[in-house]
């Protein structure tokens, strides 16, 4: 059972890779009389996204008819790794050793990186792009930080170390028009914002993962020892279960660990697969959109009994402000 402690289971702005092309599948000529759609799926905090978007946006402004239609997607980054791994599933082939942060297709096809993008659009339309690299970065910077400023959702971070050396960041979207209560709850003990009767801090900071599950989760928030076997709300020892509205559908997913009905406290886990099977059992309400290094890092760590052999720590946490 998911409880607590052992109860829970010539140089554009891409730099080189006009000239290091990452992949190749279609550098066909421009068909003419044919109307080619443009679809880019890309890291969104990368300039090399924005290089892309830029030169597809030109492309159907010098000709709107042949370039009619766009599909352009910026992707945080565990969506990013969900994605590109799922094409490379699909598509096999040459597509395995796609390692760029954004990849364009032509009529459904895989075109490649935006370095061989550009060097197509040059190549059979003329393209030119005078724009200067710092540029790219500053539209790279003000769209991450819109996605997040103008996002419906909380979000929340939690920086780890590992024995006290940096691991990264986490960033988790709270859904918090699914499960307010759990929310508010998870986004106070993040922020440190509740204080017990004693004056204490309520908080996740300075505190343990305490139990990973390679495959399965990782879990943390035992915010008395440490041990795993505590758990305390901002409402009171524990609280209620608030819906079961969010699926256990994909990595990353955040959700309440508990030990049984309606007993929700601080503890909480991180799925690192799908796992349909605590839909009905456990309370999700949020996901992970940053980080998915340093969760591949934490599932890496070495265990004993489930618990990692070494302190991996929360070392700070908060409302998350895309810089």
């Amino acid at each position: 059972m998911l409880g607590y402690a052992r109860d829970l289971e010539p140089k554009c702005a891409c730099a080189n890779c006009c000239y290091d092309y990452n992949i190749i599948y279609n550098m066909a000529g421009q068909e003419d009389g044919k109307k080619l759609q443009i679809t880019i799926f890309g890291l969104l905090k990368s300039y090399n996204f924005h290089v892309a978007k830029t030169a597809a946006e030109t492309l159907q402004q010098n000709d709107p008819i042949k370039f009619e239609n766009l599909e352009i997607n910026g992707l945080l980054e565990c969506d990013w790794h969900e994605f590109i791994t799922t094409k490379k599933k699909e598509i096999k082939e040459e597509f395995w050793g796609f390692n760029d942060d954004t990849v364009v297709f032509v009529n459904g096809e895989v075109l490649g990186s935006t370095g061989v993008f550009v060097a197509w659009a040059t190549k059979n339309f003329d393209y030119e792009d005078y724009r200067p690299l710092p540029l790219y970065e500053a539209m790279a910077c003000e769209a991450y930080k819109d996605r997040f400023e103008n996002a419906k959702h909380d979000f929340v971070y939690m920086d780890v170390t590992i024995n006290d050396e940096s691991a990264g960041k986490l960033v988790f979207e709270l859904y918090t028009d699914i499960c307010p209560k759990t929310c508010q709850n998870f986004r106070e003990l993040c922020s440190s914002t509740h204080q017990r009767e004693d004056g204490s801090a309520l908080t996740y900071k300075n505190t343990l993962f305490h139990r990973i599950l390679k495959g399965g989760w990782v879990q943390a928030g035992d915010v008395i020892d440490g041990s795993g076997a505590n758990t305390e709300s901002i409402y009171g020892p524990v609280f209620e279960d608030e819906n079961f509205s969010v699926h256990h559908d994909r990595r990353g997913i955040l959700g309440m660990a508990n030990k049984g009905r309606h007993t929700n406290g601080s503890q909480f886990y991180i799925t690192l697969s799908p796992a349909k099977w605590m839909d009905t059992k456990f309370v999700a309400f949020g996901r992970l959109v940053e980080g998915n290094t340093t969760l591949m890092t934490l599932e890496a760590q070495k265990t004993y009994n489930e618990r990692p052999t070494v302190f991996c720590r929360i070392a700070d946490s908060g409302i998350y402000k895309a810089d």
